[in-house]
């Protein structure tokens, strides 16, 4: 089955009541970002696949995505975490988290585990570039 949503709002109430396995989403939506479309769609629990679709000068569109859900993360992210939540890949969130630590946005740390190698995890720096 397919179907086509004009809106975030028709979009998120055919996944409420339809099976969904891939979705096709712009980011540009009249009533809503793609970005909030997305976050809701895993915040209710979907799992389908998402392919996000924008113009190519929205790379700011993304990397306020990825700044966003750093700086609301308690404890920071690793990359798995950022792309997990933004339902990107984790190879894209590193990218992007990469980006805010040489920008002066974001802190990189060596997070340790019980076990095996430890992962890297990113932090909001608090003030920004200006910040400790």
């Amino acid at each position: 089955m397919a179907a086509v949503a004009g809106t975030g709002v028709e979009a998120l109430r055919i996944a409420a009541t339809t099976a969904v396995d891939l979705v096709l989403l712009d980011v540009h939506l009249p009533d809503m970002s793609g970005l909030d479309v997305l976050r809701r769609l895993r915040t209710a629990g979907h799992t389908a696949d998402v392919i996000m679709v924008t113009r190519a000068r929205d790379l700011a569109v993304v990397q306020a995505a990825v700044a966003h859900a750093l700086e609301s993360a308690d404890g920071g992210l690793t990359a798995h975490e950022a792309g997990t939540a933004l339902g990107a890949s984790r190879v894209t969130a590193r990218r992007y988290l990469e980006y805010l630590v040489e920008t002066g946005l974001g802190v990189r740390r060596a997070r340790y585990g019980t076990a095996g190698r430890p992962q890297t995890g990113y932090r909001w720096r608090a003030g920004g570039i200006s910040g400790p």
